[in-house]
């Protein structure tokens, strides 16, 4: 089974799982396929590792509650497995906030940029010089 579909699989059928042969030369234009938001303000630039742990962390938890959906353990295995489809020099990570990264203050939750009409979302595009990359979640409050 493709990475995509054992994603989706995990994480629901509302978890938008793509991997294409297309290139796009900037974030906007990938979001705007995989109908997110298309604001190129309400993406950032992340390193690969930071990429592979938003995509952990959300499918390890849901946004709302943060109630388990899979293993950590599973988690991880998936999103680097998702995470190595992409290991061409030149390749650029985004995500639209601070979910699974590292922050300032633990105590406080996630900054986030909507790019979806969901109350939680959050996942990562990724650009590389031969194909796209969209793993995106959504959750409701």
């Amino acid at each position: 089974m493709r990475i995509e579909d054992r994603i989706k699989e995990e994480r629901g059928s509302d978890t938008i799982a793509v991997i294409e042969p297309i290139v796009f030369s900037a974030v906007s234009e990938a979001a705007l396929k995989h109908g997110l938001c298309e604001t190129e303000d309400c993406y950032e630039q992340v390193e690969r590792e930071e990429a592979q742990a938003v995509i952990a962390n959300v499918l390890h938890q849901d946004m709302a509650y943060k109630v388990e959906l899979v293993s950590l353990e599973l988690a991880r295995s998936l999103a680097a497995e998702f995470v190595a489809q992409f290991e061409e020099s030149g390749t650029r990570f985004y995500t639209n906030g601070g979910w699974g990264r590292p922050r300032v203050d633990p105590g406080v939750g996630p900054s986030w940029c909507p790019a979806t009409s969901a109350t939680f979302d959050t996942g990562v595009i990724v650009l590389s010089p031969t194909k796209t990359g969209c793993v995106w979640f959504q959750d409701e409050d």
